[in-house]
């Protein structure tokens, strides 16, 4: 045992005991109780205390702000001592206290304290898992998500070292997705974490996540919701590969998706026209939508060849001749494609497109462009080579000419 336990903890836990006696109604005999045992000195009484403590400390809020953070690091310094085996469940409890809204207020204080129970426990500890997540609740009810931003590329790791069952996992991903969706500049991380989330039923059966629908439908379908409203994600393969939103092939905004996927824009509207509703509940708008699937029908075209008239372009994204050069300029805004305008012989040059798709024809397609470069390669080698026995041949034609001097 460490050295402060061995040496000072009877004292350390009556200071607190004498402390919490002072808040709560049966706090003389609750003092008495544990003076009697603590003389004794035993160190398995320790966890016991501690327990009982971290169970009685929402009364600890009445008091000086301070003097509450001073007190709670206390326990929490003691009870990181502790082993696994005997911290484990009063880790949970403290940590349900310091996230209690029975006594709100002090959010910056809990949290500090929180992130000292973190701290203090070992990288590898399971415990630490309760306390993250107690921390992401703070975060959360107080918007400081900025906070703790800088741990995010961490996280994936430290479920490991944790050996976090999935169960909670989901229970971590889908919190921070909560508290990242409404919060400003945060949107993507939120989408993110979404998809964390339903990603870790992939490793499911079909049946267990229809026996979860009630779960996994909205939440698929809110995952959905936000890739097509963010005005700068157009790759959603991703998205449609996954089991729990595969599971909803028949559900109008599963349909919605490949039809943006797809870049399709007279399937688009002929939906909007039967399922207005639908794209009302999702939040998004009949405009920003069209406009989002004409520019990944632009990127497909692009993606077909490297010049491309105006007209073809206005034919594909169902729009006047005139308005083609705006388009080209958010495609290459939105980072789809590299392009330039030859606005005298109304043509858009490509150089490079981005798709989402690529089917059958495209591997054919790079089939025969690499079968091409390998034969250019060939023909560069064939050369030269021939060029490489001139200048031997010369070379010895000029020594020889030398030698007969």
């Amino acid at each position: 045992m460490n050295a402060f336990i061995d040496l000072e903890w009877a004292e350390q836990v009556m200071e607190l005991v004498t402390f919490t006696a002072a808040l709560i109604p049966e706090g003389e005999a609750f003092a008495k109780g544990w003076e009697e045992k603590l003389k004794s000195e035993d160190v398995s009484s320790l966890p016991v205390v501690l327990g009982e403590l971290a169970k009685h400390s929402t009364y600890f809020y009445a008091g000086n702000v301070d003097e509450v953070e001073s007190v709670m690091n206390s326990i929490a310094r003691l009870v990181c001592l502790l082993k696994q085996e005997e911290r484990a469940g009063l880790v949970k409890s403290l940590c349900s206290s310091l996230t209690s809204e029975a006594h709100p207020g002090c959010e910056a204080a809990r949290m500090r304290i929180v992130g000292n129970i973190f701290n203090n426990l070992d990288e590898m500890s399971p415990s630490r898992y309760d306390a993250y997540l107690a921390l992401v609740t703070l975060v959360g009810r107080a918007q400081v998500l900025e906070t703790i931003v800088a741990s995010f590329e961490k996280l994936e790791s430290w479920l490991g070292f944790w050996q976090v069952s999935v169960s909670d996992t989901r229970v971590l991903y889908r919190m921070l997705h909560e508290i990242s969706v409404n919060a400003p500049g945060y949107q993507k991380l939120s989408c993110e974490f979404l998809t964390k989330v339903l990603a870790t039923y992939d490793s499911e059966s079909a049946d267990v996540i229809a026996a979860e629908s009630a779960t996994i439908k909205p939440l698929a379908m809110t995952l959905v919701a936000l890739s097509l409203c963010d005005p700068e994600q157009f790759s959603v393969v991703d998205i449609l590969q996954l089991k729990t939103v595969q599971a909803h092939k028949t559900e109008k905004w599963f349909e919605l998706l490949t039809l943006f996927e797809a870049g399709d824009i007279a399937k688009y509207r002929a939906w909007v026209k039967a399922n207005g509703a639908v794209l009302e509940a999702m939040n998004l708008s009949e405009d920003d939508m069209l406009q989002k699937i004409r520019l990944q029908a632009f990127s497909y075209v692009c993606a077909k060849a490297t010049t491309i008239t105006f007209a073809a372009v206005s034919k594909a994204l169902e729009v006047e001749e005139d308005d083609v050069e705006l388009w080209t300029i958010e495609a290459i805004k939105a980072g789809l494609v590299e392009a330039r305008i030859d606005e005298a012989h109304k043509r858009v040059l490509v150089s490079r497109s981005r798709t989402n798709k690529f089917v059958e024809s495209d591997w054919t397609e790079l089939r025969s462009r690499l079968v091409a470069w390998q034969k250019n390669l060939g023909q560069c080698q064939l050369v030269m080579n021939q060029v490489k026995m001139q200048m031997e041949e010369a070379n010895k034609r000029g020594q020889a000419a030398k030698k007969g001097r």
